[in-house]
């Protein structure tokens, strides 16, 4: 699930078989530390609750994609979802 509010993980082969990997993962505080949730009781990273969140990496990710591999205008790429988003979508009576 690499949606807007999402990490963005890739691995992409060239045709001469160079491998390109992008860890688009999200960012963290910058005072989220080991140290500072040793200090809060915490052994390791909580699963749940707002020490676990990071800020959505995906778009960025899909920026450094683009600008590396990209061939066509992010206006042609998006011109889809932007009409979506403008105008709406059917979607199945289950799904909604």
């Amino acid at each position: 699930m690499t949606g807007v509010g999402g990490d963005c993980f890739a691995l992409i082969v060239d045709p001469d078989g160079a491998i390109y990997g992008l860890n688009g993962s999200g960012r963290v505080p910058s005072g989220a530390s080991p140290d500072r949730y040793r200090a809060l009781g915490h052994r390791m990273v909580p699963a749940f609750g707002p020490l676990s969140i990071t800020a959505p990496g995906a778009v960025k990710a899909w920026e450094a994609l683009h600008q590396r591999f990209g061939t066509r205008s992010l206006e042609e790429l998006f011109s889809d979802a932007i009409a979506y988003a403008r105008d709406g979508f059917p979607v199945l009576p289950r799904v909604a």
